[in-house]
């Protein structure tokens, strides 16, 4: 069977959540501090420490948070099968810790990025790519035609998620 575990962001934003909050103009890749990320990362690392998980899975901001906690080093265990980071961006306020990481593991990373995406440049999730494989990791991505969001067969059905 598959069991999925979904941690819900604890900021109310608009219709939905967020991870941390930000100034208005501000987005994930180019600010300079994430309001609320210790908070978010505690709630993150509280749920992974209790569980053994083959795989992490993040959109979005749940994928730069991802990418921070690889940054500071802060993950309790690489799952076994590694990680799927959809719609992620560079994560801008931890830039000298990407510079700075290294790996002795050969863990796996997946990027996923949609070619029309208007909510993240492919360019600032490339960034990251390239600062992971740097460290060792063994990254691949996979491209699809849609936006901001996970692959889907058909455009109309793009336009349902």
């Amino acid at each position: 069977g598959l069991d999925i575990t979904a941690v819900q962001a604890p900021f109310v934003k608009d219709n939905g959540y967020s991870w941390w909050t930000m100034p208005p103009g501000v987005r994930s890749f180019n600010a300079k501090e994430y309001t609320g990320f210790e908070e978010s990362a505690a709630k993150v690392l509280d749920v992974w420490k209790n569980n053994d998980f083959d795989l992490v899975l993040g959109h979005s901001q749940g994928a730069i948070l991802i990418a921070a906690l690889l940054a500071l080093e802060r993950v309790p265990y690489h799952p076994k099968r590694g990680y799927i980071m959809n719609g992620v961006s560079f994560p801008n306020p931890y830039s000298e810790q990407i510079d700075a990481l290294t790996s002795d593991t050969s863990q796996s990373v997946l990027f996923i990025l949609g070619r029309k995406d208007k909510i993240t440049p492919n360019s600032s999730g490339e960034q990251l790519r390239e600062g992971l494989a740097k460290a060792g990791f063994q990254v691949s991505s996979c491209y699809h035609d849609g936006g901001h969001g996970f692959p889907a067969d058909d455009d109309e059905m793009a336009l349902k998620t």
